[in-house]
């Protein structure tokens, strides 16, 4: 899992290095700042330093790329092909990438429901529960609705009044 999180982080950086536009770099940098965080958490195993340092990274970049996008010209920026060495090792890479057998164990875990209401709300890994196995479609479920909201609130608002350009 570490191998895979490393040569991951890695090709992230290629791919970052061979892009022009600000919104896909951004992306990028959120993306190698999640693996790093979950590399730092799978070796340090203390989930609120590696939680510290995604929200730190994350809005330093919120802040830069708000900055970059309100400097960068309007106009669209043509889109090159990846480069062919970051494409055939990604691909190469793709079967270490799937090759975990996590998703396709059976879990031999007990239900949340049978676990006393005081286990669950004493217990020093409460929070860690919302990412357990038996609740993953839950938070998926989650994720996706934040999503979806995040989506229809950026699609109203208006593009025109918009804070950081003004029409002249």
């Amino acid at each position: 899992m570490l191998m895979t999180l490393l040569i991951t982080s890695f090709f992230l950086a290629l791919m970052f290095m061979s892009t022009s536009t600000p919104l896909l770099m951004t992306l990028l940098i959120i993306t190698v700042s999640a693996t790093v965080a979950l590399l730092s958490y799978l070796l340090s195993k203390m989930a609120w330093f590696s939680f510290i340092l995604l929200m730190v990274f994350i809005s330093g970049v919120m802040i830069i790329f708000v900055y970059i996008s309100s400097l960068a010209s309007n106009k669209m920026n043509p889109t090159r092909p990846l480069p062919a060495l970051v494409l055939a090792s990604f691909l190469l890479t793709l079967p270490l990438l799937t090759s975990n057998d996590y998703f396709t164990k059976t879990s031999n875990t007990h239900s949340i429901d049978s676990l006393p209401l005081t286990t669950l709300t004493s217990s020093p890994s409460m929070i860690s529960k919302l990412y357990a196995p038996l609740i993953a479609p839950l938070t998926t479920l989650l994720m996706l609705y934040l999503l979806l909201v995040l989506l229809v609130v950026v699609k109203t608002t208006s593009t025109t009044k918009g804070p950081l350009r003004s029409k002249t």
